[in-house]
């Protein structure tokens, strides 16, 4: 029942956000850096750590409502 609901909530940001990296050095948590090894030096790509449990840094995004949604009494319906 949870990843249920879980799936929901993230389905429900990403239909009802526009998200983009935050600016300044905090937008660039978590990306590659050049000299890090075979895979991790993409800069473009959010790199995850596999430990006992899964470790990150970042990222840092900044969330903007959608234009497309029209919210209306009760919910909201898609343009």
């Amino acid at each position: 029942m949870a990843y249920l609901e879980m799936s929901l909530v993230l389905a429900a940001t990403i239909l009802y956000f526009d998200f983009e990296r935050a600016p300044a050095d905090s937008g660039a948590l978590g990306r590659g850096q050049a000299g890090s090894g075979l895979g991790r030096e993409r800069e473009d790509e959010f790199q995850l750590y596999e430990r006992f449990i899964l470790e990150h840094n970042g990222p840092s995004l900044v969330f903007n409502l959608t234009e497309d949604v029209i919210w209306i009494d009760g919910g909201v319906d898609t343009a």
